[in-house]
C-alpha cells in the first residue's frame, strides 16, 4: 500500500513540474519584447530577413491561418520567428527553444514547423520562384550572360547540389550519393540576378544530374518552347501558358552533368586539342558561376542547408524545407535583404555537398544541339 502511494505522489509531483514550466514559459513570452522591436541589425543577423519582408510574409501567414485567440497560444508572428530561427541557423530545436525572443518547447516548434510548411510553402513557392520572364528582363538577362560567356541567347543557368540529410528508413540506398552521405540531389536553375527560378528537390541523392534533368517539368517546357519556336512560358496550374511571339534564341546553360541540347548549352568535354574549344569552356564557366555563387548564398544564409548541418527529417519534409528557403531567397532579394552578416563563408568551390564537373555524362549530344554548339565557336 505505501508502494502505491509512493507512486501516485512521484506523479503527482511530475504533473506539477510540467505545469509549472509551461506556465514559467508562458510568463517568459509574454514578458518579452515584440520582435518587431529588435534593432535592424541584430533582426537581420537571428532572422536572414529585414522586417519589411517579415512583415510581408507574416501578413501572408495570418491570411491562411488567422490569429488564433486562444489564452496560452501562440501568435503567428512568433511561430513564424521560430521557423525563420530554424532555417538561419541550422542549430536544431533545442536551439529555437532557448532562444529568449521565442521560447517554445522543442516538441512544440516540431508542430509549429509543420503547421508553417503546410500555410506557406506552396502560396509563396508558386508567387516567388518562376521560369516566367518579362521582354525587358529576358533582354537584360541574355545581354548579361552574352557579356560574361560570348554565347547568345542565355537566359539562365541550372546546377545541382546535394543537401545533407538523416538516413531514411526506406530505400535508404537511393539516398546514399556518390560522395558518401545520405542526401537529396536538388536542382536549381536561376538567372543573371542570382534569383531562384526553378527549383527541384524531390530526387534522391544517387540520381544523377541528367537524370534530374530529363524528369523535370523545365526540361518538358523548354523541348516544347524550342519546337513551337519559342514563347516564354510560365509554370502553372496549366502546364503550358504562351505568352509571347516565338524566338528560338532562350537557352539555359549547365555544366557537363548536363545533356546537350539545343535549349540546354553545356561544354566540350575533356581531352580537348582545338584552342577555341578551350576558350570556349573557359567563357562557358564564366558565365555558369552565377548559379553556383546562387547555391553558395543560399546555403551560408540558410544554415539547415549547409554543408556543416543536415536536415534530421525524412525527405519529403526536407525537401518541403529546401523549396521554402528557396522562396525566402527570392523574397531577400526583393526585399533588398542583402546586408552582410558576421557568418562563416561557405565556399562552394570546395564544397563537398556541391555537384562538380567530375559528374560526367556519357550521353552522346543530338546532331542538332552539336551544330548549334559549334556555330559559337566562331566567336572565340
Amino acid at each position: 500500500m505505501d508502494t502505491i502511494m509512493l507512486h501516485l505522489s512521484d506523479s503527482d509531483n511530475e504533473d506539477e513540474n510540467c505545469i509549472q514550466i509551461r506556465r514559467e514559459r508562458r510568463n517568459l513570452r509574454n514578458n518579452s519584447k515584440d520582435i518587431l522591436e529588435m534593432d535592424d541589425y541584430n533582426f537581420f543577423k537571428n532572422f536572414r530577413i529585414n522586417k519589411a519582408a517579415f512583415i510581408y510574409i507574416l501578413e501572408e501567414y495570418e491570411n491562411v491561418c488567422g490569429n488564433d485567440k486562444r489564452q496560452g497560444s501562440l501568435s503567428p508572428k512568433i511561430k513564424l520567428a521560430a521557423c525563420l530561427r530554424f532555417f538561419a541557423t541550422g542549430n536544431y530545436q533545442h536551439c529555437v527553444g532557448k532562444d529568449f525572443n521565442i521560447n517554445v518547447a522543442q516538441s512544440t516548434f516540431c508542430g509549429i514547423l509543420e503547421e508553417v510548411l503546410n500555410s506557406l510553402e506552396y502560396r509563396l513557392c508558386s508567387r516567388w520562384i518562376s521560369i516566367y520572364m518579362n521582354e525587358n528582363e529576358e533582354l537584360e538577362s541574355k545581354t548579361f550572360f552574352f557579356a560574361k560567356s560570348k554565347i547568345p541567347g542565355v537566359t539562365m543557368a541550372v546546377d545541382g547540389t546535394h543537401i545533407k540529410i538523416m538516413a531514411p528508413t526506406r530505400d535508404k540506398h537511393l539516398y546514399y550519393n556518390r560522395k558518401g552521405f545520405s542526401s537529396l540531389n536538388v536542382m536549381i536553375v536561376c538567372d543573371h540576378k542570382m534569383q531562384i527560378r526553378y527549383v527541384n528537390a524531390k530526387y534522391p541523392g544517387s540520381s544523377h544530374d541528367s537524370h534530374i534533368w530529363d524528369l523535370s517539368d523545365i526540361k518538358t517546357i523548354s523541348a516544347t518552347n524550342y519546337r513551337r519556336g519559342n514563347a516564354n512560358l510560365i509554370l502553372g496550374e496549366k502546364p503550358l501558358i504562351k505568352v509571347r511571339s516565338p524566338n528560338k534564341n532562350v537557352r539555359i546553360k549547365g555544366d557537363k552533368g548536363y545533356p546537350l541540347q539545343p535549349w540546354l548549352i553545356t561544354p566540350f568535354r575533356e581531352p580537348i586539342t582545338c584552342l577555341r574549344k578551350r576558350r570556349f569552356n573557359t567563357y562557358h564557366a564564366k558565365g555558369r558561376i552565377v548559379v553556383e555563387k546562387t547555391i553558395g548564398l543560399l546555403k551560408s544564409v540558410f544554415r539547415c542547408l549547409c554543408s556543416e548541418r543536415g536536415l534530421h527529417y525524412a525527405p519529403y519534409k526536407a525537401a518541403r524545407i529546401v523549396n521554402f528557403c528557396c522562396a525566402l531567397h527570392n523574397i531577400r532579394l526583393h526585399f533588398n535583404s542583402n546586408e552582410n552578416f558576421n557568418e562563416p563563408h561557405l565556399d562552394i568551390s570546395e564544397n563537398e555537398y556541391s555537384n562538380n564537373d567530375d559528374n560526367d555524362l556519357n550521353d552522346m549530344p543530338s546532331d542538332e544541339a552539336n551544330r548549334i554548339r559549334e556555330t559559337f565557336l566562331d566567336m572565340f
